[in-house]
């Protein structure tokens, strides 16, 4: 990994309030990369308010995600209102791809909405996978509004925040107008994922196409940043996660990179540089 750190400033001034730096985490060629073997697990939301459209759309999009995957990935599915099913257990591809299609169209609306006890099962099916070579992911497909099992916002995020250490990452597809944006994207923040949003699955095809794509090229997983040197007021201007010894940085995807951008007091920035005489 190559790390470029750029000032925002040319120079120090003290006329100015802060200082800026860009830190550019970046992917480096790697000679014999292979791409990245995927377990996907995707989460149907079932639930009544998703009767009509959302749940068609959350069908199509299901169709579209496996289609994208490569023969020898895994795939699983999971369907929940206030029970949770297994409607497919963690699955190669190049088997069960001509079954997706029958298999979400017998899923009907109806009851409450465990949206977390859904998630946990699907987290749960990729969970003894996760440190291996396979990148696990979680795509939730729903609109978002829990109101069964565990609704609390940050007890969910706890949960995911730990999975996604462990290396079970999350993202969120909210669909209808009126998902719960606030759930949906704390979610995928805390599960080191995308949050996503599509009134119909042909909408989210360039965002599908670009979800299993940095998922099958991942270079760099589990980053974190650490600064070991400098003022004790730097200020991380970015919403990632924080992590015991720094900031859970998203994956690195090969030929991509990540960014973080630093806030420092210039009063500060200058007492360190002549402290340390730079």
């Amino acid at each position: 990994m190559k790390i470029v750190i750029n000032p925002i400033r040319p120079a120090l001034c003290e006329a100015a309030q802060d200082f800026h730096l860009l830190v550019r985490l970046q992917s480096e060629p790697q000679e014999g990369f292979k791409r990245t073997p995927l377990n996907l697990a995707l989460v149907i939301d079932r639930s009544g308010s998703m009767q009509g459209p959302k749940l068609t759309e959350a069908k199509r999009c299901v169709a579209d995600l496996v289609a994208r995957m490569s023969p020898e990935d895994q795939v699983g599915l999971i369907q929940y209102d206030d029970t949770i099913d297994t409607v497919m257990p963690l699955s190669a591809v190049d088997q069960v791809s001509g079954l997706v299609q029958s298999l979400v169209q017998g899923i009907t609306a109806g009851g409450s909405t465990n949206l977390h006890a859904g998630w946990l099962r699907a987290s749960e099916m990729l969970a003894p996978h996760a440190g291996r070579d396979a990148a696990c992911h979680v795509i939730l497909l729903s609109d978002g509004l829990a109101n069964a099992g565990l609704t609390d916002p940050s007890r969910i995020c706890e949960q995911v925040t730990a999975l996604a250490g462990a290396g079970v990452t999350t993202t969120t597809v909210g669909l209808g107008a009126d998902f719960n944006e606030d759930l949906m994207t704390a979610m995928a923040k805390a599960g080191q994922g995308n949050a996503h949003y599509g009134e119909r699955a042909l909408d989210l095809a360039e965002t599908f196409e670009a979800e299993i794509g940095l998922l099958s090229q991942l270079q760099w997983r589990s980053v974190e940043m650490k600064i070991t040197q400098g003022p004790a007021t730097i200020e991380l201007l970015n919403a990632y996660e924080k992590s015991e010894n720094g900031w859970r940085m998203p994956s690195v995807a090969m030929g991509s990179e990540c960014w973080a951008l630093l806030r420092i007091p210039m009063n500060a920035a200058i007492r360190s540089q002549r402290e340390n005489g730079t």
